[in-house]
């Protein structure tokens, strides 16, 4: 994240724009009475969400005390473990991501950005001790069979391929996999050119998106059905 802020930064000192974000920002007050979560796995690597998002995520999931979380995009495990740790202790997490072996395959492509964070040989290294709520999943977010999980998630946190298909598809699945009442999150609004882009269309033309928030100081957007 450091390092694709700072390249941003540059970008703009070059007078080379990114797309405007247009979602209305909520401030922290709005959204939690308090702060009280201690992140397990703090340091950063390129690739992971800032040290406050995992703040702020893991006091979402804590406040909500959601019962079955699905997760686009595993990584490195980081966030999924902090998922599992400040839901109930009756909790599942489902995780999904693209096996390194598929790169080629993926159906809309792995953009250059996006090879180095699937071109891995362990998916979900920092959770591995804590595997216990945990269930990791494999393939393409683009044409992964999804059927089980619909209306059953009551946590989504979409954070998989940067490019616009993907946040298209992934929110898109997003939605279906949420029951009534649950929360969705989306990461990198305001840093990926292709998640700027997506959520801005859905944000000006899909009634869904009337009432999601852009939470001020991190990249997360917020929605919550009502």
């Amino acid at each position: 994240m450091k390092i694709r802020n700072l390249i941003f930064r540059i970008l703009s000192f070059l007078g080379i724009k990114r797309n405007k974000t247009i979602i209305p920002k909520v401030s922290l007050q709005e959204i939690f009475k308090s702060f009280d979560v201690d992140p397990l796995e703090k340091d950063e690597t390129n690739g992971n969400i800032t040290l406050k998002e995992l703040i702020i995520i893991s006091q979402i999931v804590k406040d909500n005390s959601p019962k079955n979380i699905f997760e686009i995009g595993t990584f490195n495990g980081r966030t999924t473990l902090n998922l599992a740790h400040f839901s109930p202790q009756d909790s599942k997490v489902y995780t999904l991501d693209l096996p390194k072996k598929d790169i080629k395959t993926a159906k809309f492509g792995i953009e250059e950005g996006d090879r180095k964070y699937v071109d891995k040989n362990i998916i979900g290294e920092r959770y591995q001790k804590n595997t216990d709520k945990i269930t990791q999943l494999y393939g393409d977010s683009a044409t992964f069979d999804f059927s089980p999980y619909y209306g059953k998630m009551d946590f989504v946190f979409v954070d998989g391929a940067h490019s616009a298909p993907y946040v298209a598809n992934d929110t898109e699945i997003a939605f279906k996999l949420l029951r009534k009442g649950g929360i969705i999150l989306w990461h990198d609004y305001g840093v990926w050119r292709g998640v700027i882009k997506v959520l801005n269309n859905y944000y000006r033309k899909d009634v869904r998106f009337k009432n999601v928030k852009h939470i001020e100081e991190s990249s997360i957007v917020y929605y919550k059905d009502n």
